[in-house]
């Protein structure tokens, strides 16, 4: 079985639609979950929770062997309040650093709605989990 690892908020209220969003493009896949309020707005925190963020993602890949790394925000985040369009273009900032930082591995963000919706940023994939 497979490993990825994900990057997603702390709020329990879209774990399953996190889980169900990245089982729909890895099937049968393990994930190491990071957790974080506001992840795709990890990049503009301190160095030091950037550095703990990098540290576990390089965890994942080095030990765990993770094939994928995927970024997660959602729809009335507490932790990153801003509009949409802010946590989307977010979200690019991520996958774009993620590339940089880790250019052989694949890497995915999402926007999930309250409803489910899950929206691949930087594609036109939609999936409702």
């Amino acid at each position: 079985m497979s490993r990825v690892v994900c990057v997603s908020c702390i709020d329990g209220r879209i774990h399953d639609f996190v889980f169900k969003a990245i089982a729909r493009i890895f099937p049968d896949t393990m994930v190491d979950l990071i957790t974080e309020p506001g992840p795709d707005a990890f990049l503009t925190k301190p160095e030091s929770t950037q550095s703990l963020i990098w540290d576990k993602i390089d965890l994942s890949i080095d030990v765990n062997s993770s094939k994928a790394i995927i970024c997660i925000a959602h729809e009335d985040c507490k932790g990153h309040a801003v509009s949409k369009d802010q946590h989307k273009l977010d979200l690019e900032v991520w996958l774009k650093n993620i590339k940089d930082r880790y250019p052989k591995i694949p890497s995915h963000a999402f926007w999930i709605e309250n409803s489910g919706l899950a929206e691949e940023v930087g594609s036109s994939l939609s999936l409702k989990s």
